[in-house]
Order: structure tokens, then C-alpha cells, then sequence
């Protein structure tokens, strides 16, 4: 459940950082790239919130005692 959760969280993170980079490294004029690095900005942080809450709501307390506190086994 752990490792769903990493990974996830991982690729969210991803794709939230090239829809910043997007976002801010397309000139003023082009509009279409800074709403699309914004969708995608806004699709990454979902999935990193969505990923947290599977963990939350569907993985035991001892693993998510784990992951909160960056304990070891």
C-alpha cells in the first residue's frame, strides 16, 4: 500500500512540475500553454491528494503510522 502511495505520489509530483514549468516559462502572448501547464499543475496535485487520502482511508494504521513519522520496521 506503502509503495502505491510513493509511487504515485511521485509521478503526481512530476506532472505538477512540468505543468509549473509550463505555466511560467510560456511568454505572455501564448495563453494556451499557460492554461494547459495550469490543468496540468492542478491534475498533479490530485493525484498527489488522492494518493495521500487512498492511504488515509484504505491502508491500516500501522502503515500509515509509518508514513506519517518516517519510521522504520
Amino acid at each position: 500500500m506503502i509503495a502505491t502511495t510513493i509511487i504515485y505520489t511521485i509521478v503526481g509530483f512530476i506532472i505538477a512540475a512540468l505543468g509549473y514549468t509550463l505555466f511560467n516559462a510560456s511568454e505572455r502572448s501564448e495563453k494556451g500553454w499557460r492554461v494547459f501547464g495550469a490543468i496540468l499543475f492542478v491534475i498533479g496535485a490530485l493525484i498527489i491528494f488522492g494518493a495521500e487520502l487512498n492511504l488515509y482511508f484504505n491502508g491500516t494504521q500501522e502503515e500509515l503510522i509509518k508514513w506519517m513519522f518516517w519510521m522504520k520496521d
